[in-house]
């Protein structure tokens, strides 16, 4: 088969969102067009459809080395199959869970400044206030940046109750239960509004949204010891959006892990947080790692396990030391210190 023919089968694959084909075919097609000088015009996009391939199949760092091609290859100029700051945003996104900040930070500009859409500008702005969290523990600020992302969604001024889930995490963090509670409760209650709107007939986002909320209050629920409560929660979430890929399998096993604790279920919660490192190492996505290493060292404290308690939390303070996540490290010590160690 010739390159030229490889490629628009490869890029029909995409338009009709068969990731596996293009997976499939994405080493051949980069390596026969690689090799011929006519083809090298279809570089560009041949890269970027196998980089969104990748990424829908969550091989997260061989697709964020194929979007670097895309979009700073010496053939970036030729990109046309995907607008420039959809593929920007999207490996943003793939730098963010593996824990590329830096990076994040440096290739999300352009779409900041205004590039893009307002919808991939608010997107942008979401994501910088992750990172602003996880590195400074501000919450002032990273709550600023909610407001900035829901003005340039179209927003009125102020936190759009939609990202209101990422207010309600960083409140849970802090131990401010209450308040994370209500917050995360009129998202649930909006977005429930929204498939009452839609006429029982929901959108896909509006489905995964509400899942989202729902998933995000139960971990407080189980942190204000209502397990019964969280259950329900937790089932409904996987319900409503099945945890049919990676990221969304650790999350679902990561509420389980803490059901099962609050359950006083020790050797099920340790299954379940020995799945959230199986999963998030294959991912390599190293936040999610160290979230897993601290889930194994808490199971372990509860069940008098102490030496393996401190050698899961030495790995997960060294992680987000390694990270940049200073509140989260300084909470590792302060466990670690609690079994007579240190870092």
């Amino acid at each position: 088969m010739g390159s030229l023919q490889q490629f628009l089968d490869m890029q029909e694959a995409a338009r009709v969102h068969d990731h596996a084909t293009v997976v499939e075919l994405g080493p051949s097609v980069l390596a026969t067009i690689s090799a011929e000088p006519r083809y090298h015009v279809m570089l560009a996009d041949a890269h970027v459809i196998y980089a969104a391939a990748l990424n829908e199949h969550e091989q997260l760092t061989d697709a964020i080395e194929h979007f670097e091609h895309a979009l700073f290859g010496p053939d970036t100029d030729d990109l046309s199959f995907y607008a420039r700051p959809a593929v920007t945003v999207t490996l943003a996104n793939a730098y963010w869970r593996v824990g590329r900040y830096q990076d994040l930070v440096h290739v999300i500009q352009p779409v900041l400044e205004g590039t893009g859409t307002p919808a991939q500008q608010a997107t942008a702005l979401r994501i910088l206030s992750s990172i602003t969290w996880r590195t400074t523990g501000d919450l002032d600020a990273a709550t600023r940046l909610l407001e900035q992302s829901a003005v340039a969604a179209g927003h009125a001024s102020g936190l759009w109750w939609r990202d209101a889930v990422y207010r309600g995490q960083y409140l849970m963090e802090l131990g401010r239960l209450g308040e994370a509670q209500a917050v995360l409760r009129h998202g649930v209650d909006r977005e429930v509004e929204e498939m009452r709107a839609q006429d029982h007939q929901p959108d896909r986002a509006t489905i995964a949204n509400l899942a989202i909320f729902l998933g995000a209050l139960a971990r407080v629920e189980v942190r204000l010891g209502r397990v019964a409560e969280a259950e329900e929660l937790h089932a409904e979430s996987a319900r409503l959006m099945p945890p049919d890929r990676q990221f969304g399998r650790f999350t679902w096993h990561l509420l389980a892990a803490e059901i099962a604790t609050a359950r006083h279920d020790l050797a099920l919660a340790t299954e379940h947080a020995d799945t959230c490192l199986e999963l998030t190492t294959r991912l390599r996505a190293r936040p999610s790692m160290a979230v897993s290493w601290k889930l194994q060292g808490r199971v372990a404290r509860d069940g008098d396990r102490v030496p393996y308690a401190i050698e899961r939390f030495r790995l997960a303070h060294d992680g987000y030391v390694t990270l940049g996540h200073p509140r989260d490290a300084a909470e590792m010590r302060a466990e670690l210190v609690a079994l007579g160690t240190t870092p």
